[in-house]
């Protein structure tokens, strides 16, 4: 729509009114006087040839209608011209109400819808009042003032914004052929002090006529139209709204086939509608192609994403198992290390057993030597003390000096000898504890080696995968397609993984291997554990001799303390006699005691020497010594096999942290990969596709109706203008069809103009009787007062 911006503020002159009316009446008589058109050619037959007698006389009618200020038509007249070669009395028709005559010295003569009509050579006018008020067009004025409806009878003076619709529609009473002929000019006058445009339609023309801004409008035959005014007004007045019809019968001195050069860019565009249409075409087929790409690329992925996510599951589950697995050969490798330190004591422990049952099978001569005596000399006292019963032989039999310094170093000799077997029994009580822990150990073994057993190993032999290897495994089994930076990202952390695996899978194999070593039956823990209880009974002996000797050691320092006693009873015979009596007793039982004592000491001393063998071994058997040192280095090597394990079962597992967190990630970019694949295709990729598909049948249609585009615009040219210039229009008589000699008709129709009221001020169309032709006819328009 044309937007009015500026607005002239001028005070309108207090002869506007007058002006304006002066002006319709110079655009009316100009209508009136419009015979002879400026155009050649055909259009020349407009031209009213001058009749001759015999001849029905040519005419043009100009039709006049009132129209309400809401456009309602309230009175048509019609005047009728006449151009005569000489006098001549002649017949019109028209339904008039009355007639008027405008010239010549004949009046008209109305009869039964008959004008009977006599006038001498030259121009003749006369006018007829109408009894219809049907017009072609029926022309409806409306009016808003700040958006509210307002009669037109109420806004002249009114302030605000005017909104006025002009409805131009055929009307169905009137026949349709003026309607379909005619173009309507029509025209509004404002003054700006009054009205000040705001908006109008778009194909309205605005014109300046001194202060006043005039808006033109053209409706074109045929065709009805909405037309408006926005305005901001201030004590309102407005001229009358004119419309003026006329027939477009128009002549044109040229073929339109001569526009061919003019025209040339017009196949020069079919040209490229057609490759525009074409290129269009195939890219349609190209974005299918894309869609199908797109459609296995989004298959792809979510394959890839379900895989990969199958992929984590397997990678978390693994994860989870060797966190326990570490956890457990952490303890384990605790355990080896415990092992390890008690077998380090055992050893030493073995050892100094093994050096005390040498000194013993070394030193056995001599204690069964010493034994021997001490026996030899328990006998001696017994002997000497049997048989006396008088005082005499009593004070005889007392221990010489002598024989008392013998005693007391026999005495000596034995608590050294006790303290020597105390001693031996000690060292012997540990092989119990050694036993004990043996068999605590050999039970250990056997569950590690159980446990170890239970370790996971890849199908033997273990071959680890290389760069290649993995990539074909990878796309083969599980489909995963990734650019060339993400498989070198993933093949490092999975070559990282398989040399820990490798590692893993040889430390495992080392450490079944050693702990089967170390529970072999012949030589390995159980044989040491067979060879300590073999210790056994010798730990027993030593204990029940070491025993027994302490109460012969009693004994003798027991039959020491007596002969003291029995020497400070000297004096006393009778005393003496009952101490050497009980000295006798006690020496009896003390030698058959120790008798038994030097028997079993015998046997002891043999047996160990036979134990040596038992520590040394034998050609056919191990000794302790030698499997305690194998099964301490084996333990050694075990030690360094399961640190070695631990540290790549933390390496290990680390890795597998890190592989299982790139996992997700990779899963988590195959899923936001598919999902944007799959919005790409269903929100951008479909609808583009769907509506490129649209675009290309319209490009191919677009094509397909412009391939003759030059020839058809020239077709259609040519009927347009035969069209709207009618070229072979004949005018018709709109008072009556019996009027055929008709050389053109217009109309001229005026709305009643809004003023405010004033006295003795009113509008009128009624025109003058008296005076000449424009006398009248400038009456029906102006005010006799004006």
């Amino acid at each position: 729509m044309n937007r009015v911006n500026k607005t002239i503020n001028k005070k309108k002159s207090k002869g506007s009114g007058k002006t304006s009316r002066v002006i319709a009446l110079i655009l009316i008589t100009a209508l009136v006087f419009s015979f002879i058109p400026s155009y050649s050619g055909s259009a020349a037959s407009n031209y009213m040839a001058v009749t001759s007698r015999e001849a029905e006389p040519q005419k043009r009618e100009v039709v006049y209608g009132k129209l309400a200020a809401d456009g309602r038509s309230e009175k048509i007249f019609v005047v009728n011209h006449f151009d005569l070669s000489e006098m001549q009395s002649f017949i019109d028709h028209g339904d008039y109400s009355d007639v008027l005559q405008l010239t010549g010295e004949n009046a008209p003569q109305l009869e039964s819808g008959e004008v009977k009509l006599r006038a001498a050579a030259g121009s003749y006018y006369y006018q007829g009042n109408l009894k219809s008020r049907e017009l072609p067009w029926l022309i409806n004025i409306s009016y808003q003032l700040d958006g509210q409806d307002i009669p037109a009878a109420e806004t002249a003076g009114v302030e605000g914004e005017l909104f006025i619709k002009i409805s131009i529609k055929a009307n169905p009473a009137v026949n349709a052929f003026f309607f379909e002929h005619y173009a309507l000019q029509v025209s509004a006058s404002l003054s700006p002090d009054k009205a000040r445009l705001l908006e109008t339609n778009d194909g309205a023309t605005v014109a300046i006529n001194g202060e006043d801004r005039v808006v033109n409008w053209l409706v074109f035959p045929g065709q009805e139209a909405d037309l408006f005014l926005r305005l901001q007004v201030e004590n309102f007045e407005m001229d009358a709204i004119s419309f003026a019809g006329v027939s477009l019968d128009f002549d044109f001195d040229f073929e339109v086939g001569e526009l061919s050069d003019e025209t040339e860019g017009l196949k020069e565009l079919s040209d490229g509608i057609g490759q525009l249409a074409d290129g269009a075409k195939e890219l349609e087929a190209a974005v299918i192609q894309l869609q199908d790409g797109l459609g296995e690329i989004e298959t792809g992925s979510s394959e890839l994403a379900d895989n990969g996510s199958q992929l984590s599951q397997g990678a978390g589950e693994l994860q989870n198992a060797f966190v326990q697995l570490e956890q457990g050969v952490t303890k384990y490798t605790g355990g080896v290390t415990s092992i390890k330190y008690g077998m380090s004591n055992f050893s030493s422990g073995l050892k100094q057993l093994r050096d005390g049952v040498a000194q013993l099978a070394g030193n056995g001569a001599s204690l069964s030597g010493g034994s021997a005596e001490i026996l030899s000399a328990l006998q001696k006292l017994a002997a000497g003390l049997n048989g006396g019963s008088d005082l005499g032989e009593a004070a005889a039999q007392l221990p010489t000096e002598a024989e008392m310094l013998q005693l007391e170093q026999l005495i000596q000799g034995s608590a050294e000898f006790k303290a020597a077997l105390d001693q031996l029994a000690s060292a012997a009580a540990g092989i119990n504890d050694l036993y004990t822990g043996m068999k605590s150990l050999e039970d250990s073994l056997a569950y590690m080696s159980s446990e170890a057993g239970k370790f996971v190993l890849p199908e033997l032999p273990f071959v680890a995968r290389n760069a290649e290897q993995w990539k074909a495994h990878l796309e083969g089994d599980y489909g995963i397609s990734l650019t060339e930076d993400a498989w070198n990202g993933l093949l490092t952390e999975l070559l990282g993984l398989s040399s820990m695996a490798e590692a893993y899978v040889s430390a495992v194999q080392i450490l079944q291997g050693t702990l089967a070593m170390l529970n072999n039956a012949q030589e390995g823990v159980p044989a040491l554990t067979d060879g300590v209880e073999q210790l056994l009974p010798l730990a027993g002996g030593i204990s029940y001799l070491a025993q027994n000797y302490g109460e012969i050691h009693e004994g003798l320092v027991l039959l020491g303390a007596k002969v003291d006693d029995l020497s400070a009873l000297s004096d006393d015979l009778p005393a003496m006699l009952i101490g050497l009596s009980e000295l006798e007793a006690g020496i009896n039982l003390l030698v058959s005691e120790y008798a038994n004592f030097d028997s079993g000491l015998s046997d002891y001393t043999q047996g160990v020497s036979q134990l040596l063998a038992v520590f040394d071994g034998t050609a056919e058997r191990t000794g302790l010594t030698a499997g305690a040192n194998q099964l301490q280095a084996g333990l050694n090597e075990l030690d360094v096999g399961s640190a070695s394990l631990t540290s790549g079962m933390k390496d290990y597992s680390a890795g597998l942290a890190e592989y299982k967190q790139g996992v997700d990630t990779y899963v988590g970019g195959a899923f936001s990969l598919s999902d944007g694949i799959e919005t790409f295709n269903s929100e951008g990729l479909d609808k583009f596709a769907q509506g490129f598909g649209t675009y290309t049948e319209g490009a191919l249609e677009f094509k397909e109706a412009t391939a003759n585009i030059q020839v058809d615009f020239l077709e259609q040219l040519d009927q347009a203008i035969a069209e709207f210039t009618d070229m072979d229009f004949e005018p018709r008589s709109f008072v009556s069809e019996e009027n055929k000699n008709v050389a053109s008709v217009q109309f001229v129709l005026l709305t009643e103009a809004i003023s405010i009221a004033e006295e003795n001020n009113g509008p009128t169309f009624e025109p003058e009787i008296k005076g000449d032709f424009l006398s009248r006819l400038r009456a029906l328009f102006i005010k006799g007062d004006e």
